[in-house]
């Protein structure tokens, strides 16, 4: 099938073979004359070639021509392959169909791409099966999402789905789906001015009344100004105005009454310590907000004193406890230095007409009737003398002469007062006469010679010029005064301790003999056994006082405690104790407080204090307590219920209780439920990033910073690269390399990035 040629016949050997058209190739030589003929059938014209000449076939769609095989014989096995990305397309012998439905048809060796959306139970789409890499993953319904080239990150609003909105809107709530990304996260969210919110659910919805203008102006335009505060955002109608500190109080629904005790609040016109430091009480006579610097401290009994703005000059009177001793005896008690340091200088005074003192026991009380009669005698010149001032010996005054007269009458003035010796001298008499003696006038011409001589019974020497030493035991003589067998008919002892004749008479007294006990002055006394004469020593030695209140009774006597104890026991010391809230649970009650006295032995003295009620906790040592109350006791649960924990930031004032996010979230709210949130991606928490984002140079984000919306972070690869998609963690990059790459379309080729993860290797 070629054609010899001899180009010059006077030459041997010269001839050679030569191709037909169109295929081409010469050879040369008797060795082998068949030419290697080549046919190259998309560059030459012929029928059976891809370049016709009028246009060339592939060329003209935008195709490469391949000739497989360029020998001569070989003809028509010319393709048209299909640029890339389609270049694994081609067809024999004319234009090649470059498309590729990317859903449904293998692309080169990268398989059916679209499977990679099946994968994900997601439905494929190739908008354009002549472009490459445009076929989509689109997420089935309900969900919403799609992606070009990979499986679509689904998202679902949660409250498109009927069930989830009408649970909000039968509640007469608005559903909202803050995170489409995250199932079960939708909420109910309560309307105004109510901002409650429920996951999955419908709301409790809970409305903070002081967040209304109009109820807030009731509290600060209150006089003085108050803080709102609503203590069960779930009731309606439960706002409490509260006062500011350091007044305390609060009224519901209205501006309420203030008070300011002085006593136990903190300001700069209060009592502070003032009164406890010097151990008294303090009271607050007009606990009103105007009522300022008028605050009292009382002294604690035994004592009594109180002092205006400033500590009391206490004073100790010890009749309030002595003063039955006195009164006993008919006596008044008087404590003439009543300075706590004073004690046992106590008093008993006799009443008018009688006089007479006595300190720590009754007085021996006298009568002076010349206090009455005195001015009788005067009147006449005359001397008054009451001989005998006992309290019964009444008449006994007398109006005695000027000397040297010593006439005398007894009730009434004297009548002679002429001078008939020494013995008639009023002054030399009265000396004689006051010591029951007679006056004996040795010598009735000389003036001053006279001596007092002992009447019988009474028996002494007399004494010149004066008063003899006579005594009458009217337990051994016989007088009409005398005892004589009165005791010792009654087996008892006769005892005369006074044996003045004159002012001793009638003093013999009959006692009985031990262990009984018992005396009677002029009789035979009535004999008792006072079991304290021999069972004292175990009182005193308890610091108690033996009593026997019936001596004719054996076994009955008894220790009593020493004021202010008045427990007694029968036979033994008593066990003593004073409740100090006796006397001292007003100043506790006044103020709406409890009294407490945690030891009632009398060692403990001074121990009570006032003690807060409940919800208000408090204490004050012997007067009233500075009360605080922390809220989050009434008012947490509010904060529970929403996952938040109580703060009361301040609880000696009302309204000062926050809400507080938990889970690492950064916000709070004041006397209401906070609207938290917590970005994963900087906060530190078991489902936050922490470092894994940044270990693995990627970018953390975190779609939704709701507090319910935990592990929803995600890690970003860098640009070029992209990452599957990886939530909770670091993302796996990878990079085809074959999109930054020109040199093979360039070049008529298909570029091919076997390994995306690895660089280099396109």
């Amino acid at each position: 099938g070629q054609t010899c040629v001899d180009p010059d016949n006077s030459t041997a050997g010269d001839w050679y073979c030569e191709c037909e058209a169109p295929s081409k190739g010469t050879q040369v030589g008797a060795a082998k004359p068949e030419a290697e003929c080549v046919l190259d059938e998309c560059v030459e014209v012929c029928t059976h070639c891809a370049d016709t000449g009028a246009g060339n076939v592939c060329d003209g769609v935008n195709q490469i021509c391949e000739d497989r095989n360029t020998s001569a014989a070989a003809r028509v096995d010319w393709v048209c392959r299909c640029r890339a990305p389609y270049g694994f397309l081609s067809k024999n012998g004319a234009a090649a169909t470059c498309t590729v439905n990317e859903c449904t048809e293998e692309f080169g060796t990268l398989g059916v791409r679209g499977d990679v959306c099946g994968d994900a139970s997601q439905d494929c789409a190739d908008p354009s099966v002549s472009v490459a890499d445009d076929f989509m993953c689109v997420c089935p319904a309900p969900y919403v999402g799609s992606k070009t080239g990979s499986a679509a990150n689904c998202s679902l609003n949660e409250c498109h789905i009927p069930a989830n909105n009408e649970t909000c809107a039968a509640a007469g709530q608005m559903c909202q789906d803050g995170d489409v990304w995250t199932r079960n996260d939708w909420i109910c969210t309560c309307p105004a001015p109510s901002s409650s919110w429920s996951v999955a659910s419908a709301a409790l919805c809970l409305t903070d009344e002081c967040s209304i203008p109009a109820v807030a102006k009731v509290c600060s335009d209150a006089v003085p100004p108050q803080t709102c505060h609503d203590g069960d955002h779930q009731v309606d109608g439960d706002w409490v105005c509260g006062c500011n500190a350091p007044s305390v109080g609060s009224t519901r629904g209205a501006a309420g009454n203030c008070s300011l005790d002085e006593c136990t609040a903190t300001c700069a016109t209060c009592a502070g310590s003032v009164c406890t430091d010097a151990a008294q009480t303090c009271h607050d006579p007009d606990d009103s907000v105007a009522g300022t610097n008028n605050w009292v401290c009382t002294c604690v009994l035994p004592l009594k004193g109180e002092g205006s703005v400033g500590k009391a000059l206490c004073a100790l009177d010890e009749c309030d406890q002595h003063g039955t001793v006195c009164m006993s005896a008919n006596q008044t008690c008087a404590d003439p230095v009543k300075t706590p340091e004073s004690t046992a200088d106590w008093e008993c005074h006799c009443l008018m007409p009688l006089s007479g003192s006595q300190r720590a026991m009754p007085a021996a009380c006298t009568r002076d009737e010349c206090g009455v009669f005195g001015a009788v005698c005067s009147s006449a010149g005359q001397t008054c003398v009451d001989s005998d001032t006992a309290p019964g010996a009444l008449g006994s005054w007398e109006c005695r002469c000027a000397p040297p007269a010593v006439e005398f009458a007894v009730g009434q003035v004297a009548r002679d007062c002429t001078y008939l010796g020494d013995c008639f001298l009023v002054d030399v008499v009265t000396v004689c006469t006051a010591a029951g003696q007679a006056c004996v006038d040795a010598d009735e011409t000389e003036n001053g010679v006279w001596r007092c001589a002992c009447i019988a019974p009474a028996m002494g020497t007399a004494a010149d010029n004066a008063a003899a030493d006579c005594a009458l035991d009217e337990c051994t003589a016989n007088c009409a005064t005398c005892a004589g067998t009165t005791c010792s008919d009654a087996g008892q002892a006769c005892r005369d301790d006074d044996k003045n004749p004159v002012s001793g008479l009638d003093s013999w007294a009959c006692t009985c003999q031990s262990p009984k006990a018992g005396s009677a002055t002029g009789a035979a006394a009535t004999c008792t056994l006072d079991e304290c004469i021999n069972n004292a020593g175990t009182c005193t030695v308890a610091g108690q006082t033996c009593f026997d209140a019936d001596t004719s009774v054996l076994g009955d006597w008894e220790c009593q405690c020493p004021l202010p104890a008045t427990q007694t026991s029968t036979g033994s010391p008593a066990l003593c104790s004073h409740d100090e809230c006796g006397p001292n649970g007003k100043t506790c009650t006044d103020k709406a407080q409890d009294c407490v006295d945690p030891d009632h032995s009398l060692a403990a003295l001074g121990n009570w204090y006032c003690e807060c009620r409940t919800p208000e906790t408090g204490v004050g040592a012997q007067g009233p307590a500075s009360c605080e109350h922390n809220e989050c006791g009434t008012y947490g649960a509010a904060c529970t219920a929403a996952g938040q924990t109580c703060v009361d930031k301040d609880v000696a004032a009302e309204g000062t209780w926050w809400c507080q996010c938990g889970n690492n979230a950064t916000l709070e709210a004041q006397g209401a439920v906070a609207t938290c949130n917590v970005d994963e991606c900087v906060s530190a928490c078991a489902t936050c990033a922490g470092m894994t984002c940044a270990d693995a140079d990627q970018t953390c984000s975190d779609p939704n910073a709701a507090p319910w919306s935990l592990g929803d972070w995600t890690c970003t690869c860098p640009p070029p690269t992209s990452a599957e998609p990886a939530i909770g963690a670091a993302g796996t990059c990878f990079y085809d390399e074959c999109e930054g790459v020109t040199a093979c379309s360039d070049a008529g080729q298909t570029c091919t990035d076997a390994d995306w993860m690895v660089d280099g290797d396109w």
